[in-house]
């Protein structure tokens, strides 16, 4: 969360690093979801997305 470590933003939220990594990690899922619901990604060998094509322009997640 803009550019803050996961520990900083367990501070802030008053929550363990614990449930800090679990929600990040869920919030990165989330958002590969929506992308791959919204997007065709075009993906190098590291893993970095490179290059998209909207599926549909009436996408409400874009």
């Amino acid at each position: 969360m803009e550019g803050r470590t996961q520990k900083e933003i367990a501070e802030k939220e008053s929550i363990s690093l614990s449930r800090a990594k679990s929600r990040v990690q869920r919030g990165r899922v989330l958002l590969k979801t929506m992308l791959h619901d919204c997007c065709k990604l075009v993906i190098n060998a590291m893993n970095q997305i490179v290059d998209y094509e909207k599926k549909d322009n009436n996408c409400r997640q874009c």
